[in-house]
């Protein structure tokens, strides 16, 4: 597995977006948190997400290598609900309302499971389609699957930016999970708001298309979105699945 990583401040006061990144055996797992813009110490909220994540991650290491996915499933439902506990534990202590996205990304030669809650996203390309695998947790998108709005209005609306489910909240949380086949040679991107906000679709695609160099095609991508206007933090994580040797 190829990877590279980046994270930009924009024009924020401060970077609400954490990264997380490790191997384990054939399993390579990536982290992405978004702090919710406009919440107090969301920089912190994020931090706490990845940096429990990865002590969980290593906690259960066996089971991330053998991608036991049953065995998955029980452990990041646990996990999601003790991160969200903490959260909001800690946010009634500091009298602060601190709250994140979380998504976590794990690839196994040609399988993924993905456990996400918030707005980040994961793309899939392969070969000339790009393929969003996950849905946004905001009113906008539940409008857009209901039928009430149009998906080209979606970037357009303010509601894109009203989260429905996010970690912090003082209550029972359930992430989403998917699984996905996927074939050597395909591409991944995980990413935050910031980043596919300001790009059309086409434009990400192509950019992505040319990813032999992945450190060129986050630089490109980056650059794109700021040229058009984006002002918030952009993080991403691209990997491209190689054959393990």
């Amino acid at each position: 597995m190829n990877y590279y990583s980046r994270s930009e401040l924009g024009k924020r006061p401060n970077n609400e977006d954490s990264i997380g990144i490790k191997e384990y055996g054939n399993t390579f797992c990536m982290i992405l948190a978004d702090g919710l813009g406009g919440c107090e110490d969301s920089e912190i909220a994020s931090s706490m997400a990845v940096n429990k994540m990865l002590s969980v991650l290593d906690a259960n290491s066996s089971v991330v290598e053998s991608f036991d996915e049953k065995k998955l499933e029980e452990i990041f439902s646990a996990a999601f609900q003790t991160i969200n506990n903490e959260i909001a534990i800690r946010a009634a202590k500091d009298k602060s309302d601190m709250s994140t996205t979380l998504s976590v990304v794990l690839v196994n030669q040609k399988k993924v499971f993905i456990v996400h809650i918030g707005d980040c996203r994961t793309y899939l390309l392969h070969g000339s389609k790009l393929e969003l695998l996950t849905k946004d947790h905001t009113y906008a998108a539940d409008l857009i699957r209901s039928g009430e709005l149009d998906e080209s209005s979606l970037m357009q609306d303010s509601r894109r930016n009203v989260l429905t489910k996010y970690l912090g909240e003082n209550c029972y949380i359930t992430p989403d999970f998917y699984r996905y086949n996927i074939m050597y040679g395909d591409l991944l991107l995980l990413c935050t708001d910031g980043l596919y906000v300001h790009i059309d679709e086409n434009d990400l695609k192509e950019t992505l298309r040319r990813h032999a160099n992945l450190e060129q095609c986050a630089t490109d991508l980056v650059s794109l979105v700021y040229d058009n206007g984006a002002s918030d933090n952009v993080s991403l994580i691209l990997a491209h699945n190689k054959p393990v040797k």
